[in-house]
Parts: C-alpha cells; structure tokens; sequence
C-alpha cells in the first residue's frame, strides 16, 4: 500500500509496470485471487490518496487498461459456472 500512496511518479512507474501483468493474467484466467486483492487494494489506496494527490490520471489507466478485461473475465466465469449447473 505504502507505495502507491508515494510520489505521482514513483505511482505512475509502479502502475505502468503492474497494470500490463494484471491484464496478462486476468486474460488468462491465473492467479484470479492474486489479481483481485491486488487490483482491489490498488483501487483502495488510489481513493485514500485522492485526499492528497490528484489521481484521475491513475484510475484512467486502469480503467482504459483493465475494466474491458475484468468484464470479459467475468462474462466468462459466468458461462463456466451456469454449464456446471
């Protein structure tokens, strides 16, 4: 946590690095319950330092990057389950 609530840049250098591994895997289908915790507290600590620091920019690359993503993925584990049913 402590360091996305560092400098905008040292955030912006850990988001550019990590984002692009979350899109791999959740794509993917791995490490679900990795990239859920991560992207949640990714999420949570970009809402606290909005208090402090602009982060707009932040949620804009995540947003452009991950919710196309995230959707397909749950479009898919939906399928997956209503088959099993």
């Amino acid at each position: 946590h402590a360091s996305l609530s560092a400098p905008t840049e040292c955030r912006e250098l850990l988001l550019q690095t990590a984002v692009p591994i979350l899109q791999e895997l959740i794509e993917k289908g791995e490490e679900e319950d990795a990239c859920i915790e991560l992207l949640s507290n990714i999420l949570e600590v970009l809402y606290k330092a909005q208090k402090v620091n602009p982060v707009k920019k932040h949620i804009q690359l995540i947003l452009e990057r991950l919710l196309h993503t995230v959707n397909q993925r749950v479009i898919i584990l939906d399928r997956e389950n209503t088959l099993r049913v």
